[in-house]
C-alpha cells in the first residue's frame, strides 16, 4: 500500500479506520481483523468520482447499527 499522503482519518463505531488520501482514494482498515479495503475512482466497489478525499465525517442517525459516512473531495 503506497499512499502519497493521508489527509483525513476517522474511526467509526464498528472499529474500522477510514483514511482519506491525496490522489489514492479511500481506505478502510478493519481494526479487528486487520483487513484493508481500498476504494478508488472507477473501482468495482466504488462510486468515488475523484481519488482526493479531504475530510471524512460520520453522521449518527440514532440507530447504533446504522450510520452514514460523508466525505469531501477537491475537484
Amino acid at each position: 500500500m503506497a499512499i502519497r499522503a493521508i489527509l483525513s482519518l476517522l474511526e467509526d463505531d464498528q472499529s474500522r479506520l477510514w483514511a482519506g488520501t491525496y490522489e489514492d482514494g479511500l481506505y478502510m482498515i478493519d481494526l479487528k481483523s486487520n483487513q484493508v479495503q481500498s476504494y478508488r475512482k472507477g473501482g468495482a466497489m466504488s462510486e468515488l468520482l475523484v481519488d482526493d478525499i479531504r475530510v471524512i465525517h460520520q453522521i449518527d442517525n440514532g440507530d447504533p447499527h446504522r450510520y452514514q459516512l460523508w466525505w469531501s473531495v477537491l475537484v
